[in-house]
């Protein structure tokens, strides 16, 4: 083989080359492309001992890490989505980031109507001051606080609910947000004013009767002292 040939198989392998990285490379790039626009279950990309391939292995345990992250994503917002309590996020300032369905079912106020507001709009305005800042001091501080608030809801009528208010923290240790998970509790509340009207009813009557005895005796003794 001369010297023209032995170039030319030269440049030919070199091309041969240069089109395999490449096709390997477009791989890769639009595989991403497809993880930017929101495919994160791309198809796997050729891995391999060198470069390029340790970078396919690189990219395939990431999709299948981001997969198997959104699929734990999904689930959490299925369940906080259904459930059965209200479940209010808000930011390091109090004003309302998120809601879930419940919270419209208790208060009558879709989340276009809440997202952006601070939760005090819900005040009945029973609750003293400080009750509030008990529970800004305990969230502020990195605690979780517990408690009850009546609070009114878009007609206007009156309900109670159990909150409990958790911070949130980012990777540095900083309160960033936080979550309220509060349960309505009026029909238990209801009942304990029942109960404790019908005790003190009870009480009232026993004590009556307890003068009414007492009345008697007494006067029974006077009518047997007068014989």
């Amino acid at each position: 083989m001369g010297l023209a040939g032995l170039i030319a198989l030269i440049g030919c392998t070199i091309l041969a080359i240069r089109h395999f990285l490449i096709r390997r490379i477009s791989r890769l790039v639009a595989n991403a492309g497809q993880v930017a626009a929101g495919n994160l279950t791309p198809p796997q990309v050729p891995e391999g001992n060198d470069d390029i391939g340790q970078l396919g292995v690189a990219f395939n345990a990431m999709s299948r890490a981001i997969a198997q992250r959104v699929e734990e994503l999904s689930k959490l917002s299925t369940a906080v989505e259904h459930s059965p309590v209200s479940i209010v996020i808000t930011d390091h300032q109090g004003t309302i980031e998120y809601v879930n369905p419940k919270f419209y079912q208790l208060t009558g106020y879709s989340a276009e109507e809440v997202i952006g507001q601070k939760p005090s709009f819900l005040k009945s305005g029973e609750h003293s001051q400080e009750h509030y800042k008990e529970m800004w001091d305990t969230i502020l501080s990195g605690n979780e606080w517990h408690g009850e608030f009546h609070n009114r809801n878009k007609d206007g009528r009156l309900f109670w609910e159990s909150a409990s208010i958790s911070p949130i923290r980012d990777d540095s240790g900083v309160i960033t947000h936080f979550v309220g998970v509060k349960e309505n509790i009026s029909a238990q509340k209801a009942l304990q004013e029942e109960i404790s009207r019908v005790a003190e009813q009870d009480k009232l009557a026993r004590e009556r009767a307890e003068q009414a005895s007492k009345t008697k005796s007494e006067f029974l003794a006077s009518m047997s002292h007068e014989i």
